[in-house]
């Protein structure tokens, strides 16, 4: 029994010596390894900005300057219309819209008068309709369009827009006009089909491109919209050609002075040029309906 007892008070003293040393081995290895972290290792980025979710609401400040930015980029879009045009939230502006929505009724009509008058010949007969269909085809596209620029006039969001047309309405206006323009240049043509898919690829490559910038909402501006309307006036000029083809000189020149004389008319008239131009444009389509009839 002393020697049992002996040999565990010998155990005892050993326990703290032992501690004491993997206490000081543990000390140097934590510190050696300190040390290497700071020869190896580059200092820490600086912690990002700490951005609230959902970006959180905007400050009375912020919305001063978005609301600056908006009527900035207005008065900039108002400033590139033409010289005498009228501001699209007047009142001359909503009835210049209303005349050119009956204009464009008053013109259908009187070519669906002078139309009844026409007897085409029986093989011309299906080119004749054609023509027709695509004239009254287009008229209440138009009208929708011209109406919807009156109605948005009213709107407090209409501010933002800064004089731009841009709507599906328009898109449906301008884009019946390219149907049409490949319709009749098959009629015109009295079923030339090369002439035909030439048109169709012009028509085609220019609706893609008017659909495209709808759909994106930009480049926005009266300068566009101008680009969409001389490639519509390219195509429409592009199918009369086809009198041309048929050795129709004298009425191709007449069709495209028409033509000319409604571009200057709704280009330079202000405010009232759209609804005037109607008058060389039922003139216009009354000659095409002759043409198929006839030659």
């Amino acid at each position: 029994h002393l020697g049992a007892g002996a040999s565990r008070a010998a155990e005892r003293r050993a326990i703290p010596a032992r501690s004491h040393r993997f206490a000081a081995a543990r000390s140097r290895s934590t510190a050696a390894k300190a040390h290497l972290r700071q020869r190896s290792v580059s200092p820490p980025p600086p912690p990002a900005r700490i951005k609230r979710p959902g970006g959180g609401a905007p400050t009375c400040r912020q919305r001063a300057r978005m609301a600056k930015r908006a009527a900035g980029a207005a008065n900039a879009k108002l400033a590139k219309m033409p010289a005498g045009a009228a501001h699209p939230r007047s009142a001359m502006f909503r009835l210049e819209q209303l005349l050119n929505a009956l204009s464009i009724l008053a013109a259908n009509i009187y070519v669906a008068s002078t139309a009844a008058g026409l007897e085409p010949r029986r093989e011309a007969a299906p080119h004749f309709r054609m023509i027709w269909i695509m004239a009254h085809v287009h008229c209440p596209c138009s009208m929708v369009y011209h109406l919807h620029l009156v109605f948005r006039s009213f709107s407090a969001d209409d501010e933002k827009l800064g004089g731009s047309r841009s709507s599906l309405t328009r898109l449906a206006d301008l884009g019946c006009l390219h149907v049409c323009a490949t319709v009749i240049s098959y009629a015109l043509s009295h079923g030339n089909l090369v002439f035909f898919f030439v048109n169709l690829a012009m028509n085609s490559v220019c609706l893609t491109l008017m659909v495209l910038r709808y759909l994106r909402g930009f480049p926005e501006g009266y300068s566009h919209e101008m680009t969409e309307f001389l490639r519509l006036g390219v195509c429409i000029i592009s199918y009369t050609s086809a009198l041309l083809l048929r050795g129709a000189w004298s009425a191709f020149l007449i069709q495209v002075g028409l033509f000319l004389l409604m571009g200057v008319v709704m280009t330079f008239v202000h405010p009232f040029g759209h609804a005037a131009s109607r008058v060389p444009l039922a003139i216009f389509m009354c000659g095409l309906l002759d043409a198929a009839s006839t030659l």
